[in-house]
């Protein structure tokens, strides 16, 4: 769904799932949901359905939902603020495929300061 812009029916489908069927979202459940959101460009709702993954679930975020998480500020351009939420987390300074996604947006919104930084990162952690 996400790959085809659908993010719009993953929530859908996520409300579903768990109010009709009642099926208690796993990590993987809301890593499939937020790279969809990624995917659709869902930036609002993919910080919302993050948020409810810790403060409802109780979810401890993994690399894959930070990736996510990068992943969705970088591809609609707010590269800033993907810069931000890896630089303030001494355990995702060091994530490769973050840092590869910021560069990513980068790239898609010719940020050359931040892409840069992304760049040396990748370098630094990739030599």
């Amino acid at each position: 769904y996400g790959i085809h812009g659908k993010g719009e029916e993953v929530i859908s489908l996520f409300i579903k799932m768990t109010t009709e069927s009642n099926i208690k979202p796993d990590h993987a459940t809301f890593a499939t949901l937020l790279s969809a959101l990624s995917h659709s460009g869902l930036v609002e709702q993919g910080q919302h359905w993050y948020r409810v993954m810790v403060d409802r679930y109780g979810i401890e975020p993994s690399e894959k939902h930070y990736l996510c998480l990068i992943d969705l500020f970088a591809r609609s351009g707010r590269v800033e603020e993907a810069l931000e939420m890896i630089r303030n987390s001494e355990k995702l300074d060091n994530a490769l495929p973050l840092w590869v996604a910021l560069l990513s947006g980068c790239i898609s919104h010719r940020n050359l300061t931040v892409g840069d930084i992304a760049a040396d990162k990748i370098l630094e952690l990739n030599p």
